[in-house]
């Protein structure tokens, strides 16, 4: 149920995603630049992206392995149809539409995920799954502070707000899977809005909204009665291992 929600709010934001998603393109940058770093001396050839979203991991990734072979996997149909559209010149891009968790995934030389994994119910799983298919594996996801100053607001209002990983328990959930060589890390990204009503039509153009079942009378009591500014910060975790 809760993953048929993420591909409802992705799939409509799919059309505003690129226009709002300025930190996630330099999550991106940041992930690829540091996957390039650590495989300084291999070139992957095959390389699988997962929760592609409109394609902002390939799009660096082609910059410095334009010869590689890609596979863009989504769970939003129409993000997927966005990356198609982005990249109709390039031949070497498969497109795969479907939860990462139960598809057959061929083995890759490299698996990404920037930005997704926390929408995954069982991010312990899928990162077991993902890793067993690829010689190196290099991800990005949420950290439990992340947004913290957003959601004491929300919780002033009566607001539920979704919960993430420590970073500890991150790191001990890659651990667990033996890598030979690893590297963690995290990073900061300050945002801003005037008020609460900025913040929300953020989040949604976003499809990072898919948490908020949340009574509507709440949410626009909310909206009504805070206009304060709201300054609040994406806390990233980045992993890349390596067998």
């Amino acid at each position: 149920m809760f993953l048929k929600q993420v591909q409802h709010s992705f799939n409509k934001s799919a059309t505003s995603y690129e226009s709002v998603g300025h930190i996630q393109r330099s999550i991106a940058h940041m992930l690829v630049k540091e996957i390039l770093n650590d495989l300084a001396n291999k070139e992957p050839r095959r390389i699988i992206d997962i929760g592609t979203g409109t394609g902002f991991i390939i799009e660096e990734l082609l910059k410095h392995l334009p010869y590689a072979t890609y596979t863009a996997n989504d769970l939003a149909h129409n993000m997927i149809e966005i990356a198609k559209a982005k990249f109709i010149n390039c031949q070497n891009i498969n497109y795969l539409v479907g939860d990462a968790n139960t598809l057959n995934l061929e083995y890759s030389d490299l698996v990404t995920s920037s930005m997704s994994l926390q929408w995954f119910p069982d991010i312990q799983g899928v990162l077991k799954k993902l890793y067993n298919k690829t010689a190196a594996l290099a991800f990005s996801t949420l950290l439990e502070e992340n947004f913290k100053e957003w959601y004491q607001i929300l919780h002033q209002f009566n607001i539920s707000s979704p919960s993430f990983h420590t970073k500890k328990e991150l790191e001990e959930i890659c651990l667990c899977l033996n890598p030979h060589r690893y590297r963690f890390f995290n990073e900061s990204y300050i945002i801003k809005f005037n008020n609460a009503l900025e913040m929300v039509k953020y989040l949604k153009k976003l499809g990072a909204n898919v948490n908020n079942n949340d009574n509507k009378y709440l949410v626009k009591n909310l909206l009504d009665n805070y206009k304060e500014p709201i300054e609040t910060r994406y806390e990233v975790f980045f992993a890349i291992l390596e067998k």
